[in-house]
């Protein structure tokens, strides 16, 4: 008896924080959000979605080839979810800068021309240790 207790707390557990996890929070969310937040949640009823930082930047051997990324070439496509960094927009020439923000639109709609979806860091640089 105590085993099917704990089993249907866990279950409940787990509903409710599946629950949770797929609450919206903001109520004054976009159309562009929920429609993703909507996306997300169809997607995750049948699929894993996997994501890699610097994914089409650069990899094993290789740097900024286009349609490249170190996931493809071991799954045959690029992962669904890549992640970017401005970090290179702080503490550089203005050209390095600007060939940065190129190289990042570009993996930016490419990826979203894919289908995929772009999350974004922006790790400052130290201005100390130029």
């Amino acid at each position: 008896m105590k085993f099917i207790t704990q089993k249907n707390a866990l279950l409940f557990v787990c509903f409710t924080a599946g629950h949770f996890l797929f609450a919206q929070i903001d109520k004054n969310a976009t159309k562009e959000t929920k429609n993703l937040y909507q996306n997300l949640k169809t997607i995750s009823e049948k699929h894993i979605l996997f994501g890699h930082q610097h994914a089409l930047e650069y990899g094993h051997g290789w740097s900024n080839e286009p349609n490249r990324s170190d996931v493809k070439s071991v799954t045959g496509s690029h992962p669904a979810i890549v992640g970017i960094d401005f970090s290179d927009f702080s503490g550089r020439s203005k050209d390095q800068i600007e060939k940065t923000k190129d190289l990042l639109r570009k993996n930016v709609i490419d990826t979203y021309e894919r289908g995929g979806i772009t999350t974004v860091s922006w790790h400052f640089n130290n201005p100390s240790s130029f």
